[in-house]
């Protein structure tokens, strides 16, 4: 395989205008279980209800925060137990953290 050596116009042009890659940071949005039907608020808990209304993204150091302030791991319990109403209870709610990937500002 023959290799070729770039032009000095080739270089300086590749030097001056170097790639450009977006950075993307892993967040966190809240949202209801795909599982769940019945998916009104009127039942969840202040927690839910307050993540829910506000619609953001969160860091995991954020979400860890949330837990600390709370006592309890926000993250595997989100705003804690849940009866499906049919003798299945499970130690987190009705609502899943969901991971997305967003292009750093």
């Amino acid at each position: 395989m023959e290799r070729k050596i770039l032009s000095e116009k080739a270089r300086e042009i590749i030097e001056s205008n170097p790639p450009k890659q977006a950075e993307w940071e892993l967040r966190y949005s809240y949202q209801w279980n795909p599982i769940v039907k019945n998916r009104s608020l009127k039942n969840s808990r202040d927690f839910c209800k307050e993540l829910m209304g506000l619609d953001s993204l969160y860091t995991r150091s954020e979400i860890d925060r949330i837990s600390i302030e709370l006592g309890y791991n926000v993250f595997e319990r989100r705003g804690g137990w849940w009866n499906h109403g049919d003798g299945v209870k499970t130690p987190y709610c009705r609502h899943v953290w969901v991971a997305e990937y967003v292009k750093a500002k």
